[in-house]
């Protein structure tokens, strides 16, 4: 609906999306804010509308959409377990390899706290914001059946300025590496 009409009809102030034709004859998305001009009685007798060129913002999450599905590809594909933890150490991201690795769903793990043992005691570190970066070359974590398993971990600390936003962690299971050169 016509934010215009609206306006007329109603008195108050709207906005909407719309596609219109920009001076070049391109087909272009705008953001259309309309507020009425009253006379005394209160009556409208003119609309202003305010029309804002969304392209470079339409642009711009289109880009932000496909990094998105490459990131998400990258992630969920790789060969190492990789975890997202938030500020309080609960799980953001799991990824296939991960579910493998600890034995659990990503669907029971979201949203928990890292158990104790999960990950190296060196990891801590990283997952409470007090370390910038991780990597051990050899180390072990405990997966949530118990199980002690040798392991490779690079961890990262997530910040935004000074915001402490929680940790990305990639974990190396190296049971089939160690095995290869046992034999």
């Amino acid at each position: 609906e016509c934010p215009v009409d609206r306006t007329f009809r109603d008195g108050g102030s709207h906005s909407s999306h719309q596609i219109g034709v920009s001076r070049d004859g391109k087909s272009t998305p705008y953001l259309v804010f309309t507020a009425p001009l009253l006379q005394d009685d209160g009556e409208v007798t003119h609309v202003i509308e305010m029309a804002l060129d969304m392209t470079e913002h339409q642009d711009l999450e289109e880009q932000l959409s496909r990094a998105n599905v490459m990131r998400l590809a990258l992630v969920e594909n790789s060969l190492d377990a990789i975890m997202v933890f938030d500020e309080k150490k609960r799980f953001l991201l799991v990824n296939r390899a991960a579910e493998k690795l600890l034995g659990h769903r990503r669907d029971e793990l979201i949203g928990q706290r890292a158990w104790k043992g999960l990950l190296p005691d060196e990891a801590q570190s990283v997952l409470s914001g007090k370390r910038k970066r991780l990597l051990l070359l050899e180390s072990a974590l405990t997966t949530a059946h118990g199980e002690n398993v040798p392991v490779r971990v690079a961890g990262v600390s997530l910040k935004l300025d000074d915001t402490f936003l929680g940790s990305a962690v990639s974990v190396q299971d190296l049971r089939e590496l160690i095995s290869l050169v046992r034999v």
